[in-house]
């Protein structure tokens, strides 16, 4: 299964078949607290550095099909990728700076 689509609620993924795409909450994610980065890009743990990336391959679990509503849902077993970076030290490198207010906002101190 590939990542197609990033949202802070969990990722949605593109099954094996090609012609569905099912939904992995962020609950069944590794524990940690995950913020969006890069533009959307990335979905980042902020305390253990989990990494998932659009395109990146996961393994999942089906756990429900609602044949309605046509949702499937899934669970985490095993991909993205765990940084050997600090997840502090990621989360700088791929935040934006604020642009506020005030007349130097969005810009650096010297």
């Amino acid at each position: 299964m590939i990542i197609t689509g990033l949202m802070k609620s969990g990722l949605f993924v593109k099954l094996d078949d090609g012609a569905s795409e099912g939904f992995v909450p962020r609950r069944t994610l590794p524990d940690d607290f995950y913020e969006i980065v890069a533009g959307g890009m990335m979905l980042l743990g902020r305390h253990h550095g989990w990494l998932f990336r659009l395109g990146d391959k996961l393994l999942c679990r089906l756990e429900n099909i609602a044949p309605v509503s046509g949702d499937i849902s899934l669970s985490w077993i095993s991909g993205g990728f765990q940084q050997a970076e600090t997840a502090r030290s990621l989360q700088e490198k791929y935040k934006r700076r604020s642009k506020g207010r005030h007349k130097s906002a969005g810009r650096r101190r010297r």
